[in-house]
């Protein structure tokens, strides 16, 4: 995977901006794991909308992976 422009051009606001992102998907993907059944459907909904933006920004095809 290539870095972006934008990434490049500043590297230290970006290695910040990723480290939020993989703590606010492991926060949520623990609360999936461990929460109860109302919770994990919320966790659930929330990650489902919130995981195509995830993928494009580090450059995933949801689609390849669902043709895995």
């Amino acid at each position: 995977m290539n870095l972006t422009e934008g990434e490049q051009s500043d590297p230290l606001w970006w290695c910040n901006h990723h480290k939020q992102s993989v703590k606010y998907l492991v926060l949520r993907i623990n609360q999936l794991l461990d929460g109860d059944e109302e919770e994990r459907d919320s966790i659930s909904r929330i990650l489902r909308a919130t995981l195509p933006d995830f993928a494009e920004s580090v450059g995933v095809s949801l689609n390849e992976i669902k043709g895995s």
